[in-house]
C-alpha cells in the first residue's frame, strides 16, 4: 500500500535513511572522502612551477573531461564547477604530473593492486607484526584512494579484472589480527568507493557473496568498520532488487554470529557502551548509521507501498525490544541527527498503526496486549466465513503440546508460515526471505478454493442426480401417457376417416340428389306453367262456349240427354301422377264449338265431378272443424296416410288441440322451408335409388 513521504523537520527524508545518500530520485551514491580544497593545495603544486593557464574556454573543456572521469555526484560537481580558474588549473596540473611520475606509474593500473591483493589473500601467515599489517594498510589505502580519485576508465578496469572478488577473498581470509586493524576498515572503504560508480556499483550488486561478506564484517570491535557496514547496506536497501539481498545477509549474519534472530546484533548496538576511550566519539554516529538502517529496511523497497510488509518488519524489531532502547538513546544522547531518525521511525510507525485502526473503524490496537489483539481479531472476522477457521485455529493451538523436545520450534513454524502467507504479494514472490520454498499462497488458496468448488459441485450434481431419476420416472409416466393417448388418438383417426369417408359419400349422394331435385322441380314448374296455360284456354273455351249458347237453341243441335254423357268422354278427370320420370300432362281435347243457336244442356261445359269413395259416401264427424292455417304457396306433400275422422275416437288426436301448436310454431319459415317451388340446377340422369328418395319426399301422386 502507497503511504505518503514524509518531511523531517531537519530536512529531506534521504538523510533520515542513509547519510551516504543526498536524494531518493537519483542513483544512491556515497560521499567521496575528499575536499577539493585540499586536493588543490598539495605540496607537489606549491613547490614546483606550473604552464600558465589556457583560455577560458580551454579551461573550461578540459576540466569538465577531468570531472566527467570522477563520475561526482551533481553536488560535488557543482563544488568542483564553482572553483576559481587558478585551482581547476592546478588540479589539471597535478594530475598530469602524476600521470607522469615514473614511481606512480604501476599504482595508476588496477592490475597492480589485484595482483597484490591475491597474493597476500593466498599467501598463510601465522604470525603477523605491525610491519606486516602496516604493509597491508598501505596496500588497501592506495586502493581505495585510486578507486576514488583515479578516471572512469580505472574502475571499468578493475572490474573487468574481476576486482570485486579479490576483495570479497581478502575480506574472507583475515586473520583476527588483521580483521581488528584499520586494515578491514580500509578494505570496506574501497567496497565504499567502488560503490560510487555505476559500473562498480553493479559489480558489487551482481557478484553472489559480495553483499553476505560485507555484512559479516559487522562482526568486529571497530566502530568505523561497522558505521561503514551499515551505511553501505543501508545504501544497498534503496537500490533496485537489493533490499532482498540486505535481508538474505541479515539472515547470513544470523548464523554467521550465532544469534537468536538476524536483527538482534544490530539492535544489541544500540545498547552497548564503547568501551574504548578513543572511539567514545563515534559512538553516536554508530547509533545514527544503525537506527539510518532500520529505518532505509522498513520504508525501502517492498516497504514503500506494502503496509503489511512495513509492519511485518517493524513488528519484528519491536520484538527485540527496539522501543525502550529509542527512548533511552533520545534521554542520553541530544544529537540532532539522531533525534530526526528517531523521529522518522516513530512517524512512519503511527502512520501505519492508523491506518491499520481505520480499516476496522478502531482507534488504537495495542500489539503488546494479547487479549486486544484477540478482540480485534474476533470483531475483524465474527461475521465472516473466516471466524469458523479461527476458533479451529485458536483450539489446536490449544493441542500443541509443551513439554515435548522442540516444542518452542512448532510456534516458530507457525509464525514463519503466517508471516510468509501475510507478506507475500498476489504474483507469488515473496519481499522476505522464503522460510518455506516453493511455497505459493495464491496457489495454495486456489487449491483450497478447487476443494470447496468441488465439494460445492458434487453436491449440485448429487442433487442434479436426483432431480434427474425424478424426472426421469416422470418422463417414464408421460411416455406412457403419450402412447395410451397415442393409441387414442389413432381410434380417433380412424374413426374420424371412416366418419370423413361416409361425409364424402354421402355429400357426393346429397349433391347427386339436389342436382335430381333441382331438375324435378323444375319440371313440375313447367307442368303447372303447361296446366295453367291450358286451363286458360279452357276458360277462354268456357267463355266462347256461354256467349254463343245464346242465340243456339238446344233441339236443333245436341240433345238434353246425349250431352252429359258425351261430355265426359271427350275430357277425362285429370290423371293421378306416375312415378319419377313424371310424363308431360296429357293434352285435353278442346270439343267443338256447338252450332249456334243449340243451347247446352243444363251441366254441360264444365268438368265432372270425381266419382264418390267405394263404400258410399264418407261418415260425418261430429268433431268441429279445425281452424288450419293455410300456406301461402304449394306445400311439398308427405308419404303418409291421413287418419280418418271416424278413427280419432278413443285416441290422442281427439283430444288434442291444434291451435296451441300453430301458435308456438314459426309458420313464414315453414312456408319458405318446405315450399315446393325452390328451383336448383339438376342434370337430366337420375338413378333408381334417388327416385326412390324423392318419393319418400314427395309422395305419390
Amino acid at each position: 500500500m502507497t503511504r505518503k513521504k514524509k518531511k523531517s523537520a531537519g530536512g529531506g527524508g534521504g538523510s533520515l535513511l542513509c547519510g551516504c545518500f543526498a536524494k531518493f530520485d537519483e542513483p544512491p551514491e556515497i560521499e567521496y572522502d575528499m575536499n577539493p580544497q585540499t586536493v588543490a593545495m598539495t605540496p607537489m603544486a606549491i613547490s614546483q612551477s606550473r604552464p600558465p593557464i589556457p583560455s577560458a574556454d580551454e579551461l573550461q573543456t578540459l576540466f569538465a573531461e577531468f570531472v566527467d572521469e570522477l563520475e561526482m555526484p551533481q553536488m560535488q560537481r557543482q563544488r568542483m564547477f564553482d572553483m576559481p580558474p587558478d585551482k581547476q588549473w592546478q588540479l589539471l596540473c597535478n594530475k598530469k604530473k602524476e600521470q607522469e611520475d615514473p614511481n606512480k606509474l604501476a599504482t595508476s593500473w588496477p592490475d597492480y593492486y589485484i595482483d597484490r591483493l591475491s597474493s597476500i589473500s593466498t599467501n598463510i601467515v601465522l604470525v603477523f607484526d605491525k610491519e606486516a599489517i602496516e604493509t597491508r594498510l598501505k596496500l588497501v589505502d592506495g586502493l581505495k584512494s585510486a578507486l576514488r580519485t583515479q578516471p572512469v576508465r580505472f574502475v571499468i578496469r578493475f572490474t573487468e579484472l574481476d576486482g570485486i572478488t579479490c576483495i570479497i577473498n581478502f575480506l574472507l581470509n583475515m586473520v583476527p589480527e588483521v580483521r581488528e586493524s584499520r586494515v578491514h576498515t580500509s578494505a570496506i572503504g574501497c567496497i565504499k568507493a567502488l560503490m560510487n560508480n555505476a559500473q562498480g556499483r553493479a559489480a558489487v550488486l551482481s557478484h553472489p557473496d559480495a553483499i553476505n561478506v560485507i555484512a559479516q564484517s559487522m562482526r568486529c570491535e571497530s566502530i568505523r568498520t561497522k558505521i561503514s557496514v551499515l551505511e553501505i547496506l543501508g545504501a544497498v536497501c534503496l537500490v533496485p532488487g537489493g533490499h532482498k539481498k540486505v535481508l538474505e545477509a541479515m539472515l547470513h549474519f544470523q548464523a554467521y554470529a550465532n544469534e537468536r534472530t538476524r536483527f538482534q546484533y544490530i539492535v544489541n548496538e544500540l545498547a552497548i557502551h564503547q568501551r574504548s576511550p578513543e572511539e567514545d566519539g563515534f559512538e553516536v554516529s554508530l547509533k545514527t548509521a544503525v537506527m539510518s538502517f532500520l529505518n532505509a529496511l522498513i520504508s525501502c523497497g517492498p516497504g514503500e507501498e506494502h503496509l503489511e510488509f512495513r509492519c511485518h518488519l517493524r513488528y519484528e524489531l519491536l520484538l527485540l525490544g527496539v522501543q525502550p532502547l529509542m527512548e533511552d538513546l533520545r534521554h542520553k544522547f541530544d544529537n540532532d541527527v539522531l533525534n530526526r531518525h528517531l523521529d522518522f521511525f516513530q512517524l512512519v510507525r503511527r502512520e501505519d498503526e492508523e491506518e491499520i485502526s481505520s480499516r476496522f473503524d478502531e482507534k488504537h490496537v495495542d500489539t503488546k496486549s494479547a487479549s486486544a489483539m484477540f478482540n480485534f481479531m474476533r470483531k475483524k472476522i465474527s461475521t465472516t466465513e473466516a471466524y469458523p477457521h479461527f476458533l479451529s485455529l485458536l483450539q489446536h493451538f490449544m493441542y500443541l503440546p509443551l513439554n515435548r523436545s522442540g516444542s518452542p520450534y512448532h510456534w516458530q513454524l507457525i509464525d514463519r508460515i503466517v508471516q510468509q502467507i501475510t507478506i507475500q504479494k498476489l504474483d507469488g514472490s515473496d519481499p522476505d526471505i522464503e522460510f518455506l520454498r516453493n511455497f505459493k499462497v495464491e496457489k495454495c488458496v486456489k487449491l483450497l478454493f478447487d476443494e470447496n468448488e468441488m465439494k460445492r459441485l458434487k453436491e449440485t450434481a448429487e442433487q442434479m442426480r436426483k432431480k434427474h431419476d425424478e424426472i426421469r420416472v416422470q418422463l417414464d409416466r408421460k411416455e406412457r401417457e403419450c402412447e395410451a393417448k397415442m393409441k387414442e388418438k389413432e381410434e380417433m383417426m380412424r374413426t374420424v376417416n371412416i366418419l370423413k369417408s361416409k361425409l364424402d359419400t354421402e355429400t357426393k349422394t346429397r349433391t347427386t340428389i339436389e342436382q335430381r331435385l333441382t331438375d324435378v322441380t323444375l319440371q313440375a314448374d313447367l307442368l303447372r306453367h303447361n296446366l295453367s296455360e291450358e286451363q286458360l284456354e279452357k276458360e277462354k273455351l268456357q267463355n266462347m262456349i256461354n256467349s254463343s249458347s245464346s242465340g243456339i237453341s238446344g233441339s236443333t243441335f245436341l240433345t238434353s240427354s246425349a250431352t252429359p254423357t258425351a261430355l265426359p268422354s271427350i275430357i277425362p278427370p285429370p290423371p293421378t301422377l306416375p312415378s319419377l320420370p313424371i310424363p308431360p300432362p296429357p293434352s285435353i281435347p278442346v270439343p267443338p264449338p256447338p252450332p249456334m243457336g243449340i243451347p247446352l244442356p243444363p251441366g254441360v261445359g264444365g268438368i265432372p265431378p270425381p266419382p264418390p269413395p267405394p263404400g258410399g259416401p264418407p261418415k260425418t264427424s261430429s268433431r268441429p272443424p279445425k281452424k288450419i292455417p293455410k300456406a301461402g304457396n304449394p306445400l311439398k306433400s308427405f308419404n303418409w296416410s291421413k287418419l280418418p275422422d271416424n278413427k280419432l275416437d278413443g285416441t290422442i288426436w281427439n283430444e288434442l288441440d291444434d291451435s296451441k301448436i300453430y301458435k308456438m310454431m314459426d309458420l313464414t319459415e315453414l312456408d319458405s322451408t318446405f315450399s315446393a317451388y325452390q328451383r336448383q340446377q339438376v342434370s337430366n340422369m337420375m338413378t333408381s335409388s334417388t327416385i326412390s328418395w324423392c318419393q319418400l319426399i314427395y309422395g305419390a301422386h
